[in-house]
């Protein structure tokens, strides 16, 4: 499937931008609060859940330490990526404190 020349310029493709978009939404939405790659990560895990096939939800069930990215490291690829050029363009901030990254919505955000 093609993309779009912003995508090219930018180095993304359409899943890229699909999870720029939520999580520039989510964390617009909580201003108020940082968050841990970790933190975003299980919110957004219990989104894609329902993609799983039963047997995978299971698994889940029976151990907690998983979340859906663990059966869709495609996602995970992208989500991973989305993060990181949210940071490169300057949509959202980054700060470091205690050895822990956290992620926070800019006052104005570019996308």
């Amino acid at each position: 499937m093609p993309i779009t020349r912003r995508q090219f310029e930018m180095g993304i493709d359409n899943r890229i931008e699909e999870w720029m978009e939520k999580i520039r939404a989510y964390l617009c939405e909580h201003r108020d609060e940082a968050f841990a790659k970790e933190e975003l990560r299980k919110y957004f895990s219990t989104t894609l859940v329902e993609s799983l096939d039963e047997r995978y939800q299971r698994i889940m069930q029976h151990n907690k330490n998983m979340d859906a990215f663990n059966f869709l490291s495609d996602e995970w690829s992208a989500f991973e990526s989305a993060l990181s050029k949210l940071f490169e363009i300057r949509d959202i901030e980054e700060r470091e404190i205690r050895d822990v990254i956290y992620y926070s919505c800019k006052e104005e955000a570019a996308l």
